[in-house]
């Protein structure tokens, strides 16, 4: 009404400055992968890709978190290595990719960087300008997100073909799997939801709270008792 009339300058409700929809064939189940499925993938996908996934895999970093990084946001030569995530590639149809800020304010945050991806990381970082990207794609900026995605791909395709995977996963199923991961090793809600970079501890618990093994634990007692099973389990 007020976009109409020449009140405002812009219209918040403007289809074009919204992101693309993108739609997905993959399911629950194939957002998390194990540990083995993650490698038959990465192995598979081109060389110069592998170490970017690597990274989201150890560090559970978003695919727009990543492609922004530069290399001043490493540093590997810290008592505790870790890279700084603040800023992603952001994207909406008028303006298309763009840097920005990350999510959310929490999204800021220092990620440690296993020391398996420490070697890994040098060759990316020794020698080069702080302002240069980690990751750069043919025009020295960043990865062009369908370039990451169609190197994903290609190694779920070989992967597949080499009979080691039956999901469908997309690039964000590198970051489900590190949270699965970092639950099996006994991170709790709290502590996972400041790693990961969610906005609110309820957006960690809607996606991952099916993973603890409590809550099934809890599950399975409550519905042994409630269906009068004398052999419920017990604490």
């Amino acid at each position: 009404h007020a976009a109409a009339r020449g009140w405002v300058t812009a219209n918040p409700l403007n289809p074009k400055t919204l992101p693309e929809v993108v739609h997905s064939d993959e399911t629950e189940a194939d957002k998390f992968l194990t540990r083995e499925e993650a490698q038959a993938i990465i192995s598979r996908m081109a060389k110069n890709h592998q170490v970017p996934a690597q990274l989201m895999l150890g560090t559970g970093m978003r695919p727009a978190e990543m492609r922004a990084l530069t290399v001043g946001d490493v540093y590997l030569d810290a008592s505790q290595p870790v890279v700084r995530i603040t800023k992603a590639i952001r994207q909406d149809r008028e303006k298309g990719e763009r840097l920005g800020p990350p999510k959310s304010r929490r999204s800021v945050r220092s990620l440690g960087i296993p020391p398996s991806l420490i070697a890994a990381l040098k060759p990316h970082v020794d020698g080069r300008k702080g302002s240069e990207y980690l990751f750069p794609g043919k025009s020295g900026e960043w990865i062009p997100a369908s370039t990451f995605t169609q190197a994903f791909a290609r190694g779920v395709k070989l992967a597949t073909e080499a009979e080691l995977l039956t999901k469908k996963p997309g690039p964000y199923s590198l970051r489900h799997t590190h949270a699965s991961l970092m639950i099996d090793a006994g991170m709790d809600m709290y502590k996972l939801s400041r790693h990961m970079g969610h906005a609110t501890q309820k957006i960690t618990e809607d996606t991952y709270v099916h993973l603890y093994p409590d809550a099934q634990y809890e599950a399975a007692n409550f519905a042994a008792i409630a269906l009068g099973d004398t052999k419920a389990l017990t604490a």
